[in-house]
């Protein structure tokens, strides 16, 4: 498995449906150059699809030194905010 210098959690929001989704990425570059990435989610991609990319942002929530570490934060941010409900 390769091993990335940095891991984070990120929060992107549809600002014209007001809808969000938390996600975690691990990469190579810094989370603040990695702008492109919009997560993995294939409801997100097809509403970014459907909308354009305009109508999301995205905010870097937290980095980590692993990446059990962030996917630790995305899971008690997923509960937190019962995204499987919400």
């Amino acid at each position: 498995m390769k091993k990335y210098n940095y891991h984070y959690t990120y929060l992107i929001t549809n600002t014209k449906e007001n809808r969000y989704y938390i996600g975690v990425k691990s990469c190579d570059c810094p989370p603040e150059e990695n702008t492109d990435y919009m997560g993995s989610s294939e409801l997100l991609t097809e509403d970014i699809k459907l909308i354009g990319k305009d109508n999301f942002t995205k905010v870097i929530l937290e980095g980590f030194d692993s990446r059990e570490e962030a996917e630790d934060h995305e899971l008690a941010l997923h509960t937190k905010y019962d995204v499987a409900i919400n």
